[in-house]
């Protein structure tokens, strides 16, 4: 440290006030402190081979410690409380217990104002979260950090995961979190141009052909802007060729609801009541398995107009083809009102990535959160049956 401070004695000349070269040459050994602590204490593995570098991961400790403090200064006339902790995760950082829960509920309104204020900078927007009578913050990082496809991949191999479970990426704690499409079975996502929908749906698709073969799944992709899916094109996994015209993926959709209820009268004639046990008894009998289906359909909202027929016939596939082995991931930028208001539909998983109105985030999420989100991958995953039912935010 000394050594580094006398290095920068010699730049207190570039600075017109000598508080403003003193504070700056603090903030320098400060990160200079915080990387021999990393070099003394170690990361975890997961971290340190995840989310970059060592500049990149003290950048964003120094922005997190000063954000703290700027909290803990804020509050405290009305609080009485300091932030406990906070924890920076691949894309931004929570603050957590800013406030105690009684405080929070006479008061919430005011304090959101207050922190909106003082953090206000350009890592994007405040997200207020309530967990369990907690009130914590969420607010980007200096430096956003991007966890890799393929160590998303090889855990899935490591943690010996079906072939149908998806990582979708990493939450607060730096833990993956991943689904299995069979236990969803559906899922839809939304979210404005550019905010990470088509990156999930190729992590989807990718993951899926990777692992697993031919015989077991295969895969129907709709690409109404004829770009998206163009990298599948050749691929085995494919029950039919990728479909751009509305028209004809309409007519194939219809032809899977037909087989769909074909499977069921398999099922009937074999004495089981799903794909699993239906493929056992197959395999008994050594004839053919039935392979699962994934239909993808990327910006439905063009895709299905106003087609009232082929909306009942979508209506048909999620109500009643998870046990036929067919499910649907369907990824739009403005949800239309057959998802929205459908009672059947509300047990449906949903990913919600950066929405440009609250009219698109709260019939999904319930609140606006969407909104604030930062763009890029960042999104909040609501499932009924996890979390209690409220949304996890995954990089």
């Amino acid at each position: 440290l000394f050594r580094y401070g006398r290095y920068q004695m010699w730049r207190l000349f570039e600075y017109a006030d000598i508080e403003e070269a003193l504070a700056n040459l603090g903030e320098r050994c400060e990160e200079l402190r915080l990387t021999a602590k990393e070099e003394d204490e170690g990361l975890s593995p997961l971290l340190e081979d995840l989310l970059g570098n060592k500049e990149d991961r003290v950048a964003n400790e120094v922005v997190a410690r000063k954000n703290k403090a700027k909290i803990d200064e804020a509050l405290s006339p009305i609080a009485k409380v300091n932030c406990r902790e906070y924890v920076i995760a691949s894309s931004y950082t929570r603050y957590s217990d800013v406030c105690s829960s009684d405080l929070a509920k006479e008061r919430w309104g005011e304090i959101k104002k207050l922190l909106t204020e003082r953090l206000s900078s350009s890592h994007g927007e405040l997200l207020f979260v309530e967990e369990d009578g907690r009130y914590a913050v969420e607010m980007g990082n200096e430096v956003r950090l991007f966890p890799p496809f393929g160590k998303a991949l090889g855990h899935l191999d490591e943690s010996k995961a079906s072939g149908t479970t998806i990582n979708f990426g990493l939450d607060v704690n730096g833990h993956y979190v991943c689904g299995d499409i069979i236990n969803f079975p559906h899922l839809f996502i939304v979210g404005s141009s550019g905010s990470g929908k088509s990156v999930l749906l190729h992590n989807i698709v990718s993951t899926l052909i990777s692992r697993n073969d031919v015989s077991d799944l295969r895969l129907v992709l709709v690409d109404p802007k004829r770009v998206e899916m163009r990298p599948y094109r050749d691929d085995a996994h494919l029950l039919e060729p990728i479909f751009h015209d509305a028209g004809a993926a309409g007519e194939f959709i219809d032809f899977l609801a037909k087989m769909m209820n074909s499977r069921y009268g398999e099922f009937g004639m074999a004495g089981c009541h799903d794909i699993d046990k239906y493929n056992e008894f197959a395999r008994s009998k050594r004839l053919p398995i039935l392979p699962r289906i994934v239909i993808a359909i990327d910006e439905f909202s063009d895709f299905i107009g106003g087609k009232g027929k082929i909306l009942d016939v979508f209506r048909s596939l999620l109500m009643k083809a998870r046990p036929a082995g067919m499910h649907l991931i369907i990824a739009t930028q403005s949800p239309t009102s057959f998802f929205l208001n459908d009672p059947v539909l509300g047990g449906m998983p949903y990913i919600a990535f950066q929405c440009p109105y609250p009219s698109v985030s709260i019939p999904i999420l319930g609140n606006d959160d969407a909104t604030h989100l930062l763009g890029k991958g960042d999104m909040l995953l609501r499932r009924p049956s996890l979390n209690k039912g409220r949304p996890i935010r995954i990089q």
